[in-house]
Formats: C-alpha cells, sequence, structure tokens
C-alpha cells in the first residue's frame, strides 16, 4: 500500500521548476488504440497477479509507459487472464516531469467495489504537487473502464486522498454480511494553526449497489485535532499491491 504522507512543499516545488498546475487527462481506450512506440522508460514495470475479471484465478497485470512528448505521457494497462485473453487500455497524463515513470503512477490493485475482481489504482499526476489525482480502473464487460468514486458525478472525478494541513481526505473500506461499504472523509483546516491545524467536514458512508457505490448516511465532523483526523487519509481497509 502506498502511504499516504504529510506533505507540505509539492505546490511550491511547481512554482519553483515553472511548472504548470496539472490538469488530469485520461483516455481509456479499451483494445481500440493504435500501436505505441516502446521507449526507455520501460526500465521498471510496475503490475500485479491479483484476479482483475473476477473469475476468482489470479491474473498478469502490466503497467507499461509506451511514449511520451513535451506535454503528455501514454501508459498501456494490460491485464492477461487466466483464459489467456488481453485486456487492454492506454492512459494519457500531463508531462508534469519529463522523468515521470510508470512506477510514479502506478499505485497498485486491490479489490475496492462489491464486484468481483480487484481495481487498480493509478495517480494521473505522478507525485507531483500536494494533492494525487487518483482515478481507479476496473474491468467491466471486458474492457477497462474507470470506476466512479463514491459520490462523484463524473468519471473525471478523481478519487480524493490526501494528507495536508490545508486538507484532509480518504476512503475506508469494509464488507459485512456481503455487503460492500466505504466511508468517505472530507475534512478542511477550519481553525488552529499551520502547524497544529483543527479540521471540520464530513464523513460519508456509501453501499455497493447494482448501479455503483449508493449513499446511505452522513456525519458531521468538527473541531477535530490534526493527529486524529490523519488517521482517516488515505486508502483504508485495502491493500495496494
Amino acid at each position: 500500500m502506498r502511504h499516504q504522507t504529510r506533505i507540505t512543499f509539492g505546490l511550491s516545488l511547481i512554482a519553483t521548476l515553472g511548472l504548470a498546475a496539472p490538469a488530469a487527462v485520461a483516455s481509456p481506450m479499451p483494445d481500440q488504440s493504435p500501436a505505441a512506440t516502446p521507449t526507455a522508460a520501460h526500465a521498471a514495470t510496475p503490475g500485479s497477479r491479483a484476479d482483475m475479471d473476477g473469475d476468482g484465478r489470479p491474473d498478469r497485470t502490466t503497467f507499461t509507459k509506451v511514449r511520451s512528448t513535451s506535454r503528455t505521457h501514454t501508459f498501456r494497462l494490460s491485464t492477461r487472464t487466466a483464459t489467456g485473453r488481453t485486456i487492454s487500455t492506454l492512459i494519457t497524463i500531463p508531462a508534469n516531469l519529463s522523468t515521470t515513470t510508470a512506477k510514479d503512477v502506478w499505485w497498485g490493485a486491490a479489490p475496492i467495489d462489491g464486484a468481483p475482481g480487484a481495481e487498480v489504482v493509478l495517480d494521473r499526476i505522478a507525485g507531483v504537487g500536494d494533492f494525487p489525482d487518483c482515478a481507479v480502473y476496473t474491468i467491466r464487460g471486458g474492457a477497462y473502464r474507470i470506476l466512479r468514486a463514491p459520490g462523484a458525478r463524473s468519471d473525471r472525478t478523481d478519487w480524493s486522498v490526501s494528507n495536508h494541513p490545508s486538507q484532509i481526505s480518504g476512503y475506508a473500506f469494509s464488507t459485512s454480511r456481503g455487503v460492500r461499504r466505504v466511508v468517505a472523509t472530507r475534512l478542511k483546516m477550519s481553525s488552529g494553526s499551520w502547524d497544529a491545524p483543527v479540521y471540520s467536514g464530513y464523513r460519508t458512508t456509501y453501499r455497493w449497489g447494482r448501479t455503483g457505490w449508493i449513499s446511505s448516511g452522513t456525519q458531521r465532523v468538527k473541531d477535530m485535532p490534526d493527529k486524529r483526523a490523519q488517521t482517516y487519509a488515505g486508502w483504508l481497509g485495502i491493500t495496494l499491491r
């Protein structure tokens, strides 16, 4: 699992390097993308042996960089299933750093929703800045699709995970009596100081239904101290690997 550690310098780093503010661009086009020319960035190829298609057998998933331009990096997410079928998609992200590798984008795979099979988590800004731009990819109908975040109105809405003095957010997953649930936490600094922030916000519980995540209640949070708030940051209840 990639831990969501407290980061306080990312935005100043972007300003210092003169980089443009990152904008998320994802282009999942299952099995319809033109062949790309491999680059030297194949040095490290992250991947997983998790069951991705939900048949209970381990599959082989890889994430490789296929090309770069001055503005974008393009990667291929590919799964070879236990039956020998290949499911793949191209994913394009902003070239915030020219040296971005597949390992910078890959966070891992784990069962996230309530459907059979695991999902893949990627950071579409590859660790640049204070706040990751996480997207979750899942196999549906034999193709990779974006899994919409709980409460999101669009597939392009990122899964918000952060551990920053100004904002803390994360997801806590659990399964009870066969029902998959997640508690999404959204906290913002409401008082205190940059070194000792105090947070307020909300924690919303969702359950997995036939159409996706369904809200089942929201708890308001007020004046939560920093130490406790940080326990809600990141991906909880799953192990990304």
